[in-house]
């Protein structure tokens, strides 16, 4: 395996694979979990999170791909 950095994090593996991501949150904060999901919510609408996809990773991977 390799590391991420330094901050030893560990790749466990690499896919080409769509995959969801998701945001570790101390439980019971609903309301932060509420404005987590907002945001991202206007990103996408505003097409923040394509452009940001798009400089990154070359492809828009903020959406599900066409099967």
């Amino acid at each position: 395996m390799t590391t991420n950095g330094e901050n030893g994090l560990k790749v466990a593996a690499e896919t080409d694979d769509y995959s969801r991501s998701a945001v570790a949150l101390a439980g019971g904060d609903q309301a932060l979990a509420d404005a987590i999901s907002d945001a991202l919510a206007t990103l996408a609408e505003d097409g923040t999170l394509a452009e940001i996809s798009n400089e990154f990773f070359g492809a828009d991977v903020s959406v599900e791909p066409a099967a």
